[in-house]
């Protein structure tokens, strides 16, 4: 009895059995054919990463970190349908640099990074940043010529081109023209040199009304070496020559303005209280601080200016050009994409033009900086004076920063040997050959601890 019953449930169990096999063996199928197509399609989508940081590259509160980077994104997206861009936010400007190169050791280099001015000759020197100089060349939508050309000079390396700028931002004479007014001083004129800064220095010095006043504050050792193409530092850091007729001008000059503007002066100097002349300035902390709360906010008020820094008997009207690049990653598996990406970061006249909206340095572009749209919109949206002639004229003069390892030790070993025969009353050319000695020995030791 119990046979038949336990026939019919065995073949029932089998068929229920064979159905659900065949139910999963299809659905497994189906999920294969989604997961093949999925990959067709991720085989046809090119994934570019970019190496970026938040907040300002020049060191301000700035809440428009990556405003710039996605406009961009999304004109290269919508140029490159089979192209998709990411990038890692809320990495800062001070763990950028040790970010990017656990990035690079691991294989995992974004395609296109920016570059800090101070980790250039790092990035070169490891092999981290691509030539670009060949797809420049094939490039017909792309001349070097159209952008600030010491601006260019900041990406070479032994003639080759590394990166291209992004955004910069020149050093400039800040000056109080209230202050030179009360003291019935002329502002000086573009090409002023070391003796007329020295002899307004002295005026200022001198007059009874001005006895509340600094002449200059933030004037130093690097501003009059290279105003005086003063090179000390050769051969890429590895050799230095502190004896030359140059090095004992540009401290000579410095022993006489400390001697002018130490005589009787114990003032808390701050150019945004009105009680200094002269400062030498980044013009993006020009751009800051005039519409800062602060600048607003600032005890009394006072009408500024800027001109190129004063000119050394030996030099020209020379100042620091800072840069902030892109480079392509040797690691990229996509060259001409990532090169088209970093093209349009900074070649094209639209996103370049965002750098005066939501940065505070300019565009490299000269096409974009010396547009009379750019300088009207500062001045109506930000009270900010983008004088042209000036700004041209600073850019034409400007030295960009030299590119060697152990750069900012050397500086300080630098810093060092002027300090002490500034500070001292002993022979300066004395001093020279003694320090000379000492830098080169220091070289040699770092070059191989």
């Amino acid at each position: 009895m119990w046979e038949p019953i336990r026939s019919f449930f065995t073949v029932r169990i089998n068929k229920i059995m064979l159905a659900i096999c065949l139910t999963v063996f299809a659905i497994m199928l189906i999920f294969d054919g989604v997961g093949h197509t999925n990959a067709n399609t991720n085989a046809k989508t090119k994934v570019l990463t970019i190496g970026a940081f938040t907040g300002s590259y020049w060191d301000f509160q700035n809440g428009y970190s990556y405003h710039i980077l996605d406009d961009a994104i999304k004109k290269f997206e919508k140029e490159h349908p089979d192209v998709q861009v990411r990038y890692a936010s809320g990495v800062t400007r001070e763990d950028y640099t040790e970010w990017l190169a656990e990035k690079m050791v691991d294989g995992k280099s974004p395609d296109v990074f920016f570059v800090p001015n101070e980790e250039y000759a790092t990035f070169v020197q490891t092999k981290s940043m691509r030539r670009l100089d060949d797809l420049i060349q094939r490039d017909p939508g792309f001349s070097l010529k159209n952008f600030y050309e010491k601006a260019v000079e900041s990406g070479q390396w032994n003639g080759y081109q590394y990166s291209i700028p992004y955004e910069c931002s020149p050093t400039v004479m800040m000056v109080n023209r209230t202050l030179l007014s009360k003291a019935g001083i002329s502002f000086p004129q573009r090409e002023w040199t070391w003796d007329d800064f020295s002899a307004i220095c002295q005026k200022i010095q001198e007059n009874p009304k001005m006895k509340n006043v600094s002449c200059v504050n933030g004037y130093g050792w690097q501003d009059a070496f290279l105003s005086n193409n003063t090179n000390v530092i050769r051969q890429n850091g590895t050799k230095c020559n502190f004896t030359g007729d140059r090095v004992y001008q540009s401290i000579t000059f410095l022993e006489n303005l400390k001697s002018i503007t130490d005589k009787n002066r114990n003032i808390e100097a701050d150019f945004y209280k009105g009680n200094v002349v002269f400062q030498p300035m980044l013009y993006s902390a020009y751009r800051a601080n005039i519409t800062s709360e602060y600048r607003l906010q600032k005890e009394g008020s006072f009408d500024w200016s800027y001109i190129a820094m004063p000119a050394g008997p030996s030099g020209s009207n020379c100042a620091m050009l800072d840069v902030l690049s892109l480079a392509v990653s040797t690691q990229t598996r996509y060259p001409k994409e990532a090169w088209e990406l970093l093209k349009t970061l900074t070649y094209d006249r639209g996103i370049q033009s965002e750098i005066f909206s939501y940065t505070e340095g300019i565009s490299p572009l000269r096409n974009v900086t010396q547009s009379q749209q750019i300088v009207a919109k500062l001045k109506r949206d930000e009270g900010v004076d983008l004088n042209l002639d000036v700004i041209s004229f600073v850019m034409k003069n400007a030295k960009v920063r030299e590119q060697y390892r152990n750069y900012d030790e050397i500086h300080n070993e630098l810093t060092t040997a002027i300090e002490d025969i500034l500070g001292n009353t002993a022979n300066v050319q004395m001093e020279q050959i003694v320090w000379d000695r000492k830098i080169n020995l220091y070289l040699k030791k770092i070059q191989n601890p």
